[in-house]
């Protein structure tokens, strides 16, 4: 889901800074979603929203979690249908719940930005390749990248207006550190914990599960918990779980 105002408490920006760039974002990356209890604080920000179909076991879930809406509220716990990029309001590249969401899907239902880095170019945009990111520096109102082309090695200056690092939180830790010259600054790595827990029912559940991916979102705001919201994901039974 989009971050709501406490995991941006400690950022430069608030939701309502961010809002305008979900919404430029869903232009083009398609949302399925509903609008339920997590809608107040974690918001669509489309109109055009498209709905996964839930397995039995999420249905069943989300019934028994809906009888006890109102204690759950008082422990500062909010559930709903997950928020995903994937693509399920019909056409070619809609999901067809053929179960393989985890091991890649053959449809391209999930949004791949592979995708939109080729429809730019069809559009006329250009897309360098073969470039590693080495370092960057301002100049005047501007930006300069330093690269090395993996071809030949040689090193390229690029003058643009604006840059957007986006190499994920190791390697855009070590290119900022590198134009800031900090070669010997110690970082210290946020994480956020992953733990599988599987939920038990006294009914039995259909195994015929056709989507993969977390099929609910909890949503925990408690402070005698964490000074921090807690999100969890609810995901159906599937092959590599039970495998595991």
């Amino acid at each position: 889901p989009p971050y709501g105002e406490p995991a941006l408490r400690t950022t430069p920006v608030s939701r309502d800074d961010m809002a305008q760039a979900y919404r430029r974002v869903l232009e083009y990356v398609p949302m399925s979603g509903e609008r339920d209890d997590l809608d107040r604080e974690f918001p669509l920000y489309t109109d055009g929203a498209g709905r996964v179909r839930p397995s039995a076991g999420t249905a069943a879930l989300s019934g028994a979690l809906g009888s006890r809406r109102e204690a759950l509220a008082q422990a500062g716990v909010r559930t709903g249908r997950a928020r995903l990029a994937v693509e399920t309001r019909g056409g070619d590249s809609s999901c067809r719940y053929c179960s393989h969401c985890l091991d890649g899907c053959p449809y391209g239902a999930i949004f791949n930005p592979r995708d939109a880095w080729r429809r730019l170019e069809a559009e006329g945009g250009r897309v360098h390749r073969g470039q590693y990111a080495l370092a960057f520096s301002e100049w005047g109102e501007g930006v300069e990248l330093i690269t090395r082309d993996l071809s030949d090695g040689t090193l390229r200056r690029w003058r643009t207006r604006r840059l957007y690092l986006a190499a994920g939180h190791l390697s855009s830790a070590r290119i900022v550190l590198r134009s800031l010259k900090h070669w010997d600054k110690p970082v210290r790595v946020a994480d956020s914990q992953y733990f599988f827990f599987p939920l038990l029912a006294w009914r039995g559940i259909s195994r015929d599960v056709r989507f993969t991916l977390a099929e609910m979102f909890a949503e925990v705001t408690n402070p005698e918990l964490s000074e921090r919201d807690v999100h969890l994901q609810i995901y159906g039974l599937n092959r590599i779980f039970a495998d595991t």
